[in-house]
Order: C-alpha cells, then sequence, then structure tokens
C-alpha cells in the first residue's frame, strides 16, 4: 500500500513540470538597455518550438561633409543563428548601402548636405524578423573649394582671340556654395609665365592680361580660384597667345608662334598678311587658326615642327572700301595666262616686310585675301617666296598646299595639256622636282 502511493506522487510530479506546450508565456519582447530586442516563435502561435530574443547594438557616428563613412551594424540572437540585416528606413538627405550578411555599411550623404540624419535597420533569423534599430548621423561642415566649370561647347581653343588692349575674354562660370564669388581670388599660368587675371560675373569669363608674354602659340592655360581660406580649384582650357601686339600706321602686328626677336633660332619665320576689301577680320583669323593648326598643331606630325616656326600676321586696323587693301590684290593683271589667278602689288609688299619686320628675315610670306582668286605661289620680284589663297572654307587645304610651295620648295604635278610652263630651270631647282627620268640618278635616290 505505501509503495503504490509513492509511485502515484513521483508521476504526478512529472507531469506538473512539462516543456510548456501552446504556452506563449516565454514570447514577450525583451530589451537591452541601448539596444532593441524581441522574440519570435520559430512557428505559428500555439505550435511547439523554441523562441528566439534578438539584441541590436546602437549606433550614432558623424561624418563630414561630401565624404562617406564605413561602418559596422551589430546584432546578435539567443540561441545564435545566422542574421541578415536589411535597412528599413533610407536617411532624408543620403544613401546607405549595406552587405546583408555581415552587416558592414556606407553612407554618402547628399551633395554639400550639412545637418542630422538617421536610417533604421532590422535583422530577421530563424524566419523572424527583429524590431528597428535608430542610427543617427551627424553630417559636419567642411569648406568647398570654388569650382571652375568652362562651357561644354567651348571652342576657345580653336580661335585666335586678338585685342588691342592686349587682354582676351575666356567664356566660363565660377560657384561656391560656401563663400562669395567676390571674395574669391584667382591666378593664371601660360606656358609657365603667371598672367594677371580677373573673373567678370556679369559677363561669366575671365580677362586675361596676355601683355606680358613674349613667346606666342597654341598653349595649355591652368586657372586656379581660391577662397579666403585657401581652399582652392583649378581647371584647363587651350588657345592661341599672340604676343607683341602693337598698331603701326594702319597696321596690326602681332605674333601669333614664336617670338620676334633677331636672336630667335628657330628655322622659319612665316608672314602672314589679311588683305581684304570687306570687315571681314574674325572670318581672317578662323581661316589662320584652321590652316595652322591644320599643319603645325592639330597633326599627326606636330612633334616635327615644334619651335621650328616663328609666325608673323599682319592686318588692316580698319576696313573702308578698296583704301584698305594693303597690297592692291587685283587677278588676273600679272598673268597673261590666267583672269583669275591672284596678284598684288610686289613694291607694298617689300615696304611691309622691311618697314614693320627689320629685325628679323622673313623666309616665307602667305597671303589671304577675300577676291574669288586662284591660289599661287611666286618667287619673283626679290621677296621671299609668296603664296596667296582665297579665304574660304577650303583655306586650310590650299594654305597648306601652296606653303608647300612657297616654304618647302615642293612642286605641282603637271601634264603637257596644262595652260602654264614649268621651265628645265625651275623643275630642277627644287630638291623634290626633277625633269630627269633615271631614278638611279635623281637627286634624292635611296639606292
Amino acid at each position: 500500500m505505501n509503495a503504490s502511493k509513492a509511485l502515484v506522487l513521483v508521476c504526478f510530479f512529472c507531469i506538473s513540470c512539462g516543456g510548456g506546450g501552446g504556452s506563449d508565456s516565454g514570447n514577450s519582447p525583451t530589451v537591452t538597455p541601448g539596444s532593441t530586442g524581441s522574440t519570435g516563435s520559430t512557428g505559428s502561435t500555439g505550435s511547439t518550438g523554441s523562441s528566439i530574443v534578438f539584441t541590436l547594438e546602437s549606433l550614432s557616428f558623424s561624418v563630414n561633409e561630401d565624404q562617406t563613412y564605413n561602418g559596422q551594424l551589430s546584432a546578435s540572437s539567443n540561441p545564435a543563428t545566422s542574421l541578415i540585416f536589411e535597412i528599413t528606413y533610407q536617411p532624408n538627405n543620403g544613401v546607405v548601402s549595406i552587405n546583408n550578411s555581415t552587416g558592414a555599411f556606407s553612407f554618402t550623404p547628399s551633395n554639400n548636405f550639412v545637418g542630422n540624419d538617421q536610417f533604421s535597420f532590422r535583422v530577421y533569423g530563424q524566419s523572424t524578423y527583429s524590431s528597428e534599430q535608430e542610427v543617427t548621423i551627424t553630417v559636419a561642415p567642411v569648406n568647398d573649394a570654388p569650382e571652375i566649370i568652362f562651357p561644354a561647347d567651348l571652342s576657345i581653343d580653336q580661335e585666335l582671340l586678338v585685342n588691342d588692349d592686349n587682354k582676351i575674354l575666356v567664356p566660363a562660370v565660377v560657384t561656391d556654395i560656401d563663400n562669395e564669388i567676390q571674395d574669391l581670388t584667382y591666378s593664371l599660368q601660360t606656358n609657365e609665365i603667371d598672367l594677371p587675371v580677373t573673373y567678370l560675373f556679369e559677363s561669366s569669363s575671365f580677362e586675361v592680361d596676355i601683355s606680358a608674354l613674349e613667346e606666342a602659340g597654341h598653349f595649355i592655360s591652368s586657372v586656379t580660384a581660391c577662397d579666403l581660406e585657401q581652399a582652392c580649384s583649378t581647371a584647363s582650357f587651350s588657345t592661341f597667345f599672340v604676343s607683341n601686339l602693337r598698331i603701326e600706321d594702319n597696321y596690326r602686328i602681332y605674333n601669333l608662334l614664336g617670338t620676334y626677336s633677331a636672336l630667335s633660332n628657330r628655322g622659319t619665320n612665316l608672314l602672314i598678311i589679311a588683305d581684304s576689301f570687306e570687315d571681314d577680320l574674325s572670318n581672317f583669323r578662323k581661316v589662320v587658326s584652321e590652316s595652322i593648326r591644320n599643319i603645325l598643331i592639330d597633326s599627326e606630325v606636330s612633334d616635327f615642327f615644334k619651335d621650328h616656326f616663328n609666325i608673323f600676321v599682319v592686318e588692316p586696323v580698319t576696313f573702308v572700301g578698296t583704301e584698305t587693301s594693303l597690297l592692291d590684290m587685283n587677278l588676273g593683271e600679272c598673268s597673261d595666262w590666267s583672269d583669275d589667278i591672284f596678284c598684288w602689288d610686289e613694291t607694298k609688299l617689300k615696304n611691309i616686310k622691311d618697314s614693320l619686320f627689320s629685325e628679323v628675315y622673313i623666309d616665307s610670306i602667305a597671303i589671304f585675301s577675300t577676291l574669288d582668286g586662284r591660289g599661287v605661289t611666286s618667287y619673283d620680284y626679290g621677296l621671299p617666296p609668296t603664296a596667296a589663297q582665297r579665304m574660304d572654307a577650303y583655306a586650310y587645304q590650299t594654305f597648306m598646299h601652296e606653303f608647300g610651295h612657297s616654304h618647302a620648295l615642293l612642286g605641282d604635278e603637271y601634264i603637257s595639256s596644262d595652260d602654264r610652263d614649268f621651265s628645265d630651270y625651275e623643275a630642277n631647282y627644287s630638291a623634290n622636282n626633277t625633269t630627269n627620268s633615271d631614278v638611279y640618278s635623281l637627286k634624292w635616290n635611296h639606292w
């Protein structure tokens, strides 16, 4: 009897201490100081299973304006299990990117944003989401450097800018989110020479004083803008920079390439003259720019010509009818075989050469005219070889052709039916022409 009672008591005790069944008493959230915690069931309420508790560490950080912050989100669970991190709320003024497996994240604030922001995250494990945890952000201000923006369609690298005040205008926009534009300072360097520069806010352009330049050329220039805290930025452009600009009588004279000096050791002094019956200096300068860039700057062999040329330019100062024709250009008056060949007054040409360029030896002359004439190169009148061509859309090509005659003494190809006579003397004078048909005795033969 006593043994039976003992057995009943033991069994009753075992039943009273069972695993809990469907009870939800263990599902209430648990919050750890400094973190957010939650519990969940691996199954639906009322099913049998173990509970999980998440612990998400709180986080706050600071980052400088326009800088990216890299950080680490931390979370754990009990029992331990693999966790997946996810962002539930992005910041209002930036973007958070996260590695869902590790919790590593990066925050990039919106451009120029300064102030406070926040984002939220949670984790997922054993088919259960945690509650959200907020991360606070402070974006500290940083003094931004000014910004120099040249127009996307800027064609100044193709232009020939000439101003009698020795000042050129370069279109540009300067911005500074942290400072007033009038408080900025500017500097400009061209060909390793510092030139005075001013930013004209009203016209959105830099005014560059080029009067200190001795050497002309197509140069890359760097312009720098700095604020009061010496935060600076630099941008570059390229264009022709002329030098030694002067006005004599009705002539405007300047260097386009190289220097005006008897001591210059460059191989060739080329003189370019504008002779026009119209007020069309802009077109003349466009044609000259295209012609020189085509041969000496944009060419694949431009390095071969580096520092080889001094180029001088002469323009009429005013255009008032035919009185401003510097050389009395005409068509056909000097030729009995062509009515449209370019002709000019050789005496006036010699006077220009001798009076305006007394200190240098001119090796070759190129004339651009608005007359609708036929390009020609002349070796007459005791002058340097002189080429003339029309100012039109093909001038850069005809210039290269005629310059080949006048500078390199290159010849044309002639046929017996041509209307011009090319004497044996002329054919054999140039190193590039000959009347000799025996290739083994040619003066330039390689056999």
